[in-house]
């Protein structure tokens, strides 16, 4: 591909990413903006003089990929991982669930109940191909793996609080896999651990567009 030019079109994570591997390949790219900030929806915005995210990002422990990222560009010193606090609101009452333990102590639903919530990651697990799940919604799945109590009090009203009227569409592929991702990032006494960047997403964003410019490509607002 001697020669060969290529316009990207979003200097969010995706366009970003993709302009750092064409870049290193020699490939002459150039970025489009719309923003004068690289970052996308993980770029941030100022406020008396302290930048803030404009949305919440985490990464999992197991997401591969970004993490190799961050070691390529000389920057694993600025992972910074920290157990999760989840929690859940019901009757008035907020509890806990950040551990095995936390699923133990959540009294809204029966014992078995309880147990069946707990369970559900791992039989999430036992699943090794999504295409058994594609013609499936997440809420049948759930209710079909962990019963009614636990879809009607856990799962459900985070569908509606996430999708709106289209919970009841979702598929389960997507539940199963974010499961499966949160399942996995777990530290040595089953609490979840999340990673984050040292000074937010945007500071990462910035650091891959400066090392495409270093390999001869360009950043472009407009």
């Amino acid at each position: 591909m001697s020669g060969a030019k290529v316009v990207i079109v979003g200097a969010g994570y995706t366009g970003l990413a993709t302009a750092y591997e064409l870049s290193r390949a020699g490939i002459n790219v150039t970025v489009l903006e719309a923003d004068e900030e690289v970052g996308g929806l993980a770029g941030c915005f100022e406020v008396a003089g302290t930048r803030l995210e404009k949305f919440y990002h985490h990464w999992f422990t197991n997401d591969r990929h970004i993490m190799e990222l961050i070691a390529e560009l000389g920057l694993e010193q600025d992972i910074l991982y920290r157990p999760s606090s989840t929690g859940n609101y019901y009757a008035n009452s907020i509890f806990r669930l950040s551990t095995p333990l936390d699923v133990l102590r959540y009294t809204p639903l029966s014992f078995v109940g309880r147990i069946r919530l707990g369970l559900l990651v791992f039989q999430a697990r036992l699943v090794r191909d999504w295409r058994q799940l594609e013609n499936v919604t997440a809420a049948d799945w759930i209710k079909r793996m962990a019963g009614q109590e636990v879809f009607d009090k856990v799962w459900w009203p985070l569908l509606q609080g996430k999708f709106g009227r289209y919970a009841s569409q979702i598929g389960a592929v997507w539940f199963w896999k974010k499961l499966v991702l949160r399942g996995g990032s777990r530290g040595k006494g089953g609490e979840e651990i999340l990673a984050y960047f040292r000074g937010g997403f945007a500071r990462l964003a910035e650091k891959v567009a400066a090392r495409i410019e270093a390999h001869g490509g360009q950043h472009r607002a407009v």
